[in-house]
């Protein structure tokens, strides 16, 4: 017993240096889930130190908003072995990372796991937005009402790219304001403002862009001038 115990230490060791070298998230989990080991590229992905997530179960320490998602997680920390899924995952931040999450069980009769976390955020993104592109074409083609096309596009493009709030503004019949023809994702509070937009210079990025038609880009509305005068 002590011979097989210290076998199963030394393996566990012996796995802990080989996947300390990896440049993608591991980690070693017991058999109802829990971490007992990260390595380095853990914690620069996720944002955890290596000990805020031992001991816990790894499905809730990278949480995400869909239950669904969730419970795939952990299906690939406690489900059937050598599993390979696609699940949202969660950053200490809060910000959202698609990951294809693979486990393997190791194979000395322990319940050691290893779970690898690949980042499968651009190849999910540009598969969908792909997919939408050719779908957006062929809805014009077919003369679908613009409202339907719109809508379409937001959607498509909301659930293809992690962390993003789309919304396609157009001019109201006046040709001197904005209205909001499609969104995703955006606060009430903030919707119920971008109703009714008067085109202008530095009146955010969509009102300045009508305004002078020419393409606008914000990386930071903090510092855009375009955003001086909404910044409360």
């Amino acid at each position: 017993m002590v011979g097989a115990t210290t076998k199963r230490i030394e393996l566990t060791r012996a796995l802990e240096l080989v996947c300390s070298t990896s440049s993608e998230p591991i980690a070693l989990v017991d058999a109802s889930g829990r971490v007992s080991w990260t390595n380095e590229a853990m914690s620069k992905t996720y944002g955890f130190a290596g000990s805020e997530l031992e001991g816990r179960v790894l499905s809730e320490a990278l949480r995400s908003h869909d239950p669904v998602t969730l419970e795939h997680v952990a299906f690939t920390a406690t489900g059937a072995s050598n599993a390979t899924i696609e699940a949202v995952t969660q950053r200490a931040d809060g910000s959202p990372l698609w990951v294809e999450c693979e486990r393997r069980d190791v194979a000395d009769g322990s319940s050691a796991r290893v779970i690898v976390l690949r980042d499968d955020t651009w190849r999910r993104s540009s598969v969908g937005l792909h997919a939408a592109r050719s779908a957006t074409l062929t809805a014009i083609a077919n003369g679908e009402p613009i409202a339907a096309v719109l809508d379409a596009l937001v959607g498509a493009l909301h659930q293809h790219t992690v962390g993003v709030s789309p919304s396609i503004m157009l001019k109201n019949a006046d040709r001197e304001s904005l209205y909001c023809a499609a969104s995703r994702g955006l606060p009430e509070a903030y919707a119920s403002v971008i109703t009714d937009i008067t085109l202008g210079p530095n009146v955010g990025t969509c009102g300045t862009a009508a305004y002078v038609g020419e393409r606008q880009i914000t990386e930071d509305i903090i510092d855009d001038p375009c955003w001086r005068d909404y910044q409360d």
